[in-house]
């Protein structure tokens, strides 16, 4: 019955944190960004109209996202893997070498191709955006829409490139 709402079961919430390592046994660099990608959240939630709010709060809670949505979230988690691993060392390359940090995926979103061969690259950041609900609940949290829509994923994206000027005179 609860599936058929579309909220989440304790099996659900069971089945996700069985298919997630523990964080004591990531690498370093995973480490690292898990911790980026969680601290990012809220920012990524803002940039849809959503926030997070305790599991008691009495607005609606959204389990999934639009595809719109997922997508643009998806690149916008792209953007910051990519800024991230950069700033750890990586460089780009046609095949991935972790010991000598080098990655094909070093790209932008639109020259990462969407095939087997590339292990589903974009899958990942799929993946992550449409797993917030669920690592939410998780901890006693949830998705609302936001009172406010304080950001828009397409405002940022001109504010990070420059192309739009905040600065008043």
């Amino acid at each position: 019955e609860k599936k058929a709402k579309g909220e989440l079961t304790d099996e659900d919430i069971e089945e996700f944190k069985q298919k997630t390592k523990p964080f004591e046994q990531l690498s370093s660099h995973l480490k690292i960004a898990n911790i980026r990608q969680a601290k990012t959240i809220p920012k990524k939630l803002s940039m849809i109209g959503c926030e997070i709010a305790h599991i008691q709060d009495p607005r609606e809670e959204i389990t999934e996202f639009s595809t719109k949505d997922v997508e643009d979230l998806a690149i916008y988690e792209h953007n910051e893997w990519w800024e991230e691993r950069e700033g750890m060392g990586w460089i780009y390359g046609p095949v991935k070498i972790a010991e000598k940090r080098i990655s094909p995926y070093l790209v932008s979103w639109d020259e990462l191709e969407e095939d087997k061969h590339n292990d589903g690259i974009k899958d990942y950041g799929r993946d992550a955006v449409k797993n917030i609900p669920t690592l939410l609940n998780s901890i006693g949290l949830k998705v609302v829409r936001s009172r406010f829509k304080v950001l828009t994923y397409k405002m940022n994206e001109l504010y990070e490139t420059n192309k739009i000027d905040l600065e008043y005179d």
